[in-house]
């Protein structure tokens, strides 16, 4: 079954009758391990969902086709299809999870991303009695136009939205083309009748080309013609019909030696898809002379959607009949550092009537709505009434005729809630009117795209031109990189054509040879140099050197090399460049974990929130991009601190090797990002949070934006801050809420909740971490979120504090002759420490002052000593021990039935854990060095005995049971990488076997723990419940199968993939009566075999409660050899059960567990009652 990710693409309306419609903004950063494209994380949550040979939908970028590629694949290799995109850039493949992650692999692929769910909101009909016009036309004034008779004829306006409804009296006949998109984005070819189940897109339809033949209507260009595709029919759609779309709308008969695409297209849609997926798309738009009009967002001032807020996107906002801005209207300032814009914008660039407005709607009916859907169509046909009146006024022109002559509204000049102001038609087509044309020819080589500079507005072209300009001078300039800059001013009068010629010369090429210094005089380590504002860049070797051509001409220029701070600076190549660049030491290295990025080793699209903080508090950092640079755990070790932006994907194995490396040599790491404990919770590829800050996963993504810092903590004391509005990111959808499992980790930061509501009910944002070896800051959000730049600072400067204030101490302990004593000690602030067998302890990160020390030297009587710690040293420190001391124990193990003596085994665990037996007659006799230990006696058939020995201990009588009850319960479900989520199966289980009847002994296994043989061989039969866990197959747990089952030990085991493990020693598989068939049959449902102990009459389904978890729930199937019985079969398939019942063996394999039984809680008290009888008394 194909999944898609739901995600709210919303058409930006809102019928009146239920209020404005949300319009989600989403600009995240993604995060991706090196040398793999990015992949979002709702195709790694698919990916991890199903069986891997499930199909996947995606959407695949790329900076060049590959299409041939593809074909090569073929199905053999899991891609199931793919449509090409070619203008877009862009692919929608249908592909296994492998597949996905080999097309990733390719050197051409850029990203990965889910082929969204887009969905409109429901409408429904307003009350239309006061209102029969669209009062938008009066405000426009557009009824003038009309009596000059510009109606908008013979001028084509796309629409790609929901459909339309051809039939409505004032659109008969306005339709010329249609068609409609399947989910792939490919048309469907038997769908030629235009139709609209929504209403959204007639709405807007009427709104542009509405009007009964001879009468007025509620259009503002009645006589243009509509070309109509609609990408979201029936209301739900994907982002492949989207982008299917807009490639048919740029060539509608597929013929492109025919001009048949429309002078100008309304797109009333956006939404949360990613920015860098709607660039290459508009920008194809403005390439081919389209002008593209869309709605910038129903989210009210601050955001902003995709693809209205793209520079070369004509983005609309909305107003009511006063000329107030609506309060849904989105807008904001948006600094784009995407190729090829390097810019702050203003959006949105006009505003239009699209409140309470009234237009057409399916089966001849009319309804009122309001967004943004409503003022873009606005702007669309009046840009057709502009064309109508001269079929040479290009996308351009008209872009800066509405733009020249809008009413400044609101504030003076650009603002984020009217753009540059109202659109005029009127004052638009005066201003045409007193134009003079210009004809400009340009040679740039097929493939190039040249920047058109007039004024202060920049317009994209790849081929030769025409203008039409106001009366007078204007400097046209046009520039390309690796093209010389040419400018030229064009005296413009009224009404008259000129034409005007670029020869766009290629620039010499100049041979640049430098290398990077330091301030030390030593040549730098590998980097890069880049053009500012260009996407040149070039990599210098191992030693900082470079040996590149590049075009002559000068450039501002910056150079980066890991370790060092990135230096900018003007040169001018066409003269004489410098042979040295010095750079500056850097203290801290800034690691931002972005896909997309200008430059190839580090992205400045943290500027403005991470990287600007540090350049305010004088910080000299290094930043790099591991998505680009392949970053290593030796390049970390160069600085002191190391600051971890990750991005919105979580930690991948290849980026924890490197943090857990750099935290082992005494790193200084502040880790940030949203949804990080969620995706390793969800991968499951690491556990670096758990393992190594002791935190697990509370609520994730929570909805909850404001934060608080724990009173009196030097880092979070006062601190309070939001990820909404003000001037952070805000790119934070939800972030982790933790709570501290184990260790000595300390949050600083909680989530703002209701009194009545703990910190550790809603969860921990912040947490600081300090050990012997490393100090660690985690921030469960993203920094750059943080709404102010006050805040971001004031944290970043109390974080640097933090990992300043700490001192060292290089500790040996001696005996009285200068020997080495290996020591436990307790330190105050840090807890319990140990020496190597050396006696030797380093302590990196004390709080400076004193500290007291504990300690518990092997052979020696505690003691205590204090040391003295100086921030930013590391003293040396030997200290002497005195009082050598030894302890006695002895005693006897006798039966506790019978009072004779027992010869057994026993482990004394201290310093190092050594096994001893007792004599004939369970005696003992052992003299220690002193120290605490825990003696262990046990022996086959008796329950295990501990006992803690502080001292002497003579003539203890220590006294075995044997077992009471009818079997023990070995729960090993809870796997290393979810250990809070599976206390739901444990309960399960318990509740199963409680409801038998059974009595039982419940051995709880916790993850990392491993199980000694004498563990097991206290009791006669064990039913050992894994689950699905990752930690089965292990040596020790394979070994101790085999002993116990050789020894005579009756077992049942039960989980998902407990056929694999075993079958990783084949001899041990036969012991156990079955040979492994398939990892997966993908068959979930079991019939016990007739007559079988087990098995007989019993028939379920299995299913997966877990699913939502990421749990990968499998079905592997067996066949019985040798001694081996099928007691379960699955319907149609394999033995789903396999048991041995000799005289000298009872053991049971279940791939399968009572959580996965879809079953009556009886019946599974019922299996569970006959797996003990089977195993025996």
């Amino acid at each position: 079954m194909k999944k898609h990710l739901t995600l709210t693409l919303a058409l930006l309306m809102a019928i009146v009758s239920f209020g404005n419609i949300g319009f989600a903004h989403q600009k995240n950063n993604p995060v991706q391990q090196s040398k793999m494209a990015y992949i979002s994380p709702g195709i790694i949550a698919q990916m991890g969902e199903g069986s891997i040979d499930d199909p996947i939908d995606a959407i695949v970028w790329t900076s060049v086709p590959i299409d041939k590629i593809l074909e090569r694949m073929g199905q053999d290799e899991g891609l199931l299809s793919f449509e090409p995109f070619k203008s877009m850039s862009c692919y929608y493949v249908s592909a296994t999870g492998q597949a996905i992650k080999a097309i990733a692999s390719m050197p051409e692929t850029l990203r990965v991303q889910e082929n969204y769910s887009v969905k409109t909101p429901d409408t429904k009909m307003a009350d239309t009695k006061n209102a029969k016009v669209n009062w938008g036309l009066d405000d426009l004034k557009v009824r003038d136009l009309w009596k000059q008779g510009i109606r908008g004829q013979g001028v084509k306006v796309g629409l790609l939205d929901t459909g339309v409804d051809a039939k409505h009296p004032e659109l008969v006949g306005k339709v010329t083309k249609f068609a409609t998109f399947d989910t792939s984005g490919k048309i469907v070819p038997d769908v030629t009748e235009p139709f609209d189940r929504v209403g959204h897109g007639t709405h807007c339809a009427g709104i542009i080309a509405g009007g009964k033949s001879g009468q007025d209507g509620v259009g503002v260009a009645p006589d243009c013609e509509l070309i109509v595709g609609s990408v979201i029919p029936g209301g739900n759609g994907t982002l492949a019909q989207v982008i299917g779309g807009m490639e048919w709308i740029l060539d509608p008969d597929g013929d492109p030696n025919t001009d048949d695409a429309p002078r100008v297209v309304s797109m009333s849609l956006g939404g949360s898809i990613p920015d860098e997926d709607m660039v290459a798309a508009a920008d194809a738009f403005e390439r081919k002379g389209v002008l593209l009009v869309a709605s910038i967002g129903n989210s009210g001032d601050g955001s902003t959607g995709s693809p209205g807020n793209i520079p070369s996107v004509t983005s609309v906002g909305a107003y009511d009949r006063n000329r107030q801005p609506g309060g849904f209207s989105s807008g904001n300032k948006i600094d784009w550092e995407i190729e090829p814009y390097h810019e702050s914008v203003i959006k949105p660039d006009v505003s239009a009537p699209g409140v309470s407005i009234y237009s057409t709607y399916p089966k001849g009916k009319y309804a009122i709505a309001s967004g943004t859907s409503m003022a873009t169509p606005h702007v669309a046909a009046v840009c057709a009434l502009l064309m109508s009146t001269d079929k040479s006024y290009s996308a351009i022109d008209l872009r800066m005729a509405i733009k020249a002559t809008a009413d400044d509204l609101g504030s003076k000049g650009w603002d984020t809630r009217y753009g540059i102001g109202a659109i005029n038609p009127k004052a638009a087509l005066d201003y045409l009117k007193k134009t003079g044309k210009v004809q400009v020819d340009i040679n740039l080589p097929e493939g190039k795209v040249a920047n058109l500079l007039i004024g202060s507005s920049h317009y994209r072209v790849d081929k030769s031109f025409a203008l039409h300009l106001p009366p007078g001078k204007t400097s046209i300039e046009l520039s390309s990189f690796g093209f010389k800059k040419v400018t030229q001013d064009v005296n413009i009068v009224a009404g008259k054509s000129s034409s005007i010629s670029y020869e766009m010369s290629e620039l010499p090429k100049a041979s640049f040879k430098a290398t990077m210094y330091g301030t030390d005089g030593n040549p730098a380590n590998v980097g890069q140099m880049r053009i500012i504002g260009t996407s040149f860049n070039a990599d210098s070797d191992d030693n900082g050197n470079f040996d590149v051509e590049i075009p002559a001409d000068e450039y501002e220029v910056e150079f980066w090399s890991i370790g060092y701070a990135p230096k900018t600076m003007k040169i001018d190549f066409s003269k004489d460049p410098p042979k040295k660049i010095q750079l500056e030491k850097a203290d801290v290295l800034v690691v931002a974990l972005q896909y997309t990025t200008p430059s190839q080793y580090y992205s400045r699209r943290f500027d403005k929130y991470c990287y600007r903080a540090f350049d305010e508090m004088g910080i000299k950092y290094c930043p790099v991009n591991p998505y680009k640079f392949d970053l290593t755990s030796e390049q970390m070790k160069m600085f002191d601190r190391v600051y971890w932006f990750a991005g919105e994907n979580g930690l991948y194995s290849e980026d924890v090797e490197v943090l857990e490396d750099y935290l082992r040599e005494g790193g200084k790491l502040l880790i940030s990002g949203s949804n990080l404990l969620y995706f390793e919770s969800y991968r499951r590829d690491n556990s670096f949070f758990t393992d190594n800050y002791g935190i697990i996963l509370k609520n994730s993504p929570t909805p909850l934006t404001t934060m608080v810092g724990v009173k009196d903590d030097d880092i979070g004391d006062g601190l309070v801050f939001s990820f909404s509005g003000g001037d952070g990111a805000s790119n934070q959808l939800g972030a982790d809420g933790f709570v501290v499992n184990k260790g000595n980790g300390k949050p600083f930061m909680y989530y703002l909740g209701p009194k009545e509501t703990s910190p550790a009910d809603l969860g921990y944002t912040g947490l600081k971490l300090q050990t012997q070896n490393f100090l660690s800051i985690f921030l469960a959000f993203g920094f750059e979120g943080i709404n102010s730049k006050e805040a971001r600072q004031m944290l970043l400067s109390r974080v640097e504090k933090w990992f300043t204030s700490f001192g060292g101490v290089d500790i040996t302990f001696e005996d009285e002759k200068g020997n080495p004593v290996y020591t436990k000690a307790k330190i105050d602030g840090v807890g319990d420490v140990e020496t190597n067998d050396e006696g030797h302890l380093v302590l990196s990160y004390l709080p400076q002052g004193k500290i007291s020390l504990k300690v518990v030297p092997f052979g020696f009587a505690e003691q205590s000593f204090t040391a003295t710690v100086t921030p930013g040293k590391t003293t040396r420190i030997s200290f002497g021990l005195s009082n050598p001391t030894s302890i006695k124990i002895s005693g006897k193990v006798i039966d506790s039935a019978t009072g004779t003596p027992i010869k057994c085994d026993f482990k004394v665990v201290g310093f190092e854990t050594k096994q001893y037996s007792t004599d004939d007659a369970g005696n003992f006799s052992l003299t220690l060095p002193k120290y605490k230990y825990s003696l262990k006696v046990f022996k086959k058939g008796y329950m295990n005995y501990w006992m803690d020995i502080v001292d002497n201990v003579e003539g203890i009588k220590i006294v075995l049971d044997k077992p009471k009850r009818a079997v023990a319960l070995f729960q090993q479900i809870a796997p290393s990488w979810d250990t809070r989520s599976f206390a739901g199966i444990a309960q399960i289980y318990e509740r199963v076997a409680r409801g038998s009847g059974t009595d039982f002994d419940n051995i709880i296994i916790p993850p990392g723990n491993v199980v000694d043989y004498e563990d097991m061989q206290q009791f006669s039969k064990i039913i050992w419940y894994c689950g699905f866990n990752d930690e089965i197959g292990a040596s020790w747990w394979l070994d101790n199968l085999a002993r116990y089952v050789n020894d005579g030990g009756s077992i049942a085991i039960i989980g998902q993939n407990v056929p694999q493990a075993i079958s990783s020693r084949p001899e041990l598989a036969k012991t156990f009566g079955f040979e492994l068939l398939e990892s997966n049959t993908s068959i979930y449902a079991v019939k016990g075999v007739k007559g079988d102990p087990i098995g007989d009459n019993l028939i379920f389904s299995l299913y997966h409660p877990f699913l939502r978890m990421g749990l990968l729930s499998v079905a592997p199937s067996m066949r019985p050899v040798g001694s081996g019985v099928s007691c379960f079969d699955y319907l149609g398939g394999a033995s789903a059960g396999v048991r041995v019942g000799t005289d000298k063996q009872k053991t049971l394999v279940l791939p399968f567990g009572f959580e996965n039984m879809y079953a009556d809680t009886k019946e599974s008290q019922d299996l569970f009652k006959r797996i003990v009888n089977y195993l025996g008394k």
